[in-house]
């Protein structure tokens, strides 16, 4: 885990993302039983074929840097972009048809426990 609940920390969120990788690089910075806030970096990497996410918790989704396509068991898909975000409600099937090839697209992921 990058942060520690209950102590004041700052930082870069891009520090310590390396330039290229074999698959996608995961960094927890906060976990709890409530909230998972996850900085995801992806180097072309799709969802294995297939394979759906189908989460226990709501995920909101931005993109840092790079691009991604995102698809739902229903057939809809959504190009997202640099600044752009996604909420997924739990249990919405999905899955990563793409992300930007030959450089990295960073992830910042927010997974809540809907009420």
């Amino acid at each position: 885990m990058f942060c520690k609940i209950g102590m004041i920390q700052s930082g870069n969120f891009l520090d310590g993302v390396p330039e290229s990788f074999d698959t996608e690089f995961l960094t927890d910075f906060i976990s709890t039983t409530d909230v998972l806030i996850e900085r995801i970096v992806s180097y072309g990497q799709p969802s294995p074929e297939g394979f759906w996410y189908d989460n226990e918790r709501g995920e909101l989704v931005f993109v840092i840097e790079g691009e991604g396509e995102v698809e739902f068991d229903n057939g809809k898909t959504y190009q997202l972009s640099k600044g752009q975000f996604l909420n997924i409600p739990a249990h919405a099937k999905h899955r990563v048809n793409k992300t930007a090839s030959g450089r990295k697209t960073v992830w910042l992921c927010i997974y809540y426990k809907e009420n």
